[in-house]
């Protein structure tokens, strides 16, 4: 997504350095499986949530799952101009 903002073009970019945090429920079966990827105090990854759904999948048979995942953006100018000098403008 691009935007013109204080006279420079901007475009929102995914921070490479930054964890993608992905949650996983199974919501197969009648009832409903909800079993949870378990919850971690570092960032689960989207490989650690696939490993995660293909061993629930091994186990269960369930094979339908939610899955939600956030990740850090940020809108930078190009590459020629330094955001921080650009009065207003913050991490």
């Amino acid at each position: 997504m691009k935007r013109h903002f204080r006279h420079i073009d901007w475009t929102l970019k995914e921070v490479p350095s930054a964890d993608v945090r992905v949650h996983v429920v199974c919501v197969s079966g009648i009832p409903q499986c909800t079993e949870e990827l378990p919850r971690s105090p570092d960032p689960v990854t989207r490989e650690d949530a696939d490993a995660w759904k293909l061993s629930h999948f091994t186990a269960t048979g369930h094979r339908r799952f939610e899955e939600l995942s956030s990740r850090v953006v940020q809108w930078d100018p190009d590459d020629d101009v330094d955001p921080r000098t650009i009065l207003g403008v913050t991490t």
